[in-house]
């Protein structure tokens, strides 16, 4: 089922996984951007480097996923997050896009703090 390999994709990058450089130039589209939990946007190069400089991966659990079909080719993947002990809840979505060079690649990923929780 497509849910399950995007999820699979995209929980890859909450693990040590996001770490590997080698990883992270597979699964981010060349033209990658991100919109971040606090509102910044940043392209592809400044996330890697984000990414590669942490010392650990933070805990992230994700739930509540959706699948959005926009045609073969592209999908939008929606879902909630939170941290350790319920922090850091947030509204993620990320735009995925099939490459026949690739599989699937993340174009486009945003992250916005949770209002629900509040």
């Amino acid at each position: 089922m497509l849910l399950d390999k995007i999820k699979t994709l995209e929980e890859s990058l909450h693990t040590v996984r996001r770490h590997d450089p080698m990883w992270l130039d597979r699964v981010l589209h060349s033209n990658f951007t991100e919109i971040t939990y606090s509102g910044h946007l940043v392209n592809r190069e400044k996330v890697i480097q984000s990414l590669l400089s942490e010392a650990d991966a933070p805990e992230i659990f994700g739930f509540n996923y959706s699948l959005i079909e926009i045609d073969s080719t592209h999908v939008i993947l929606t879902y909630r997050t939170q941290g350790k002990a319920g922090c850091r809840r947030a509204l993620r979505s990320s735009l995925w896009v099939y490459s026949e060079n690739y599989d699937w690649q993340m174009v486009f990923h945003q992250g916005t703090p949770d209002g629900s929780s509040d």
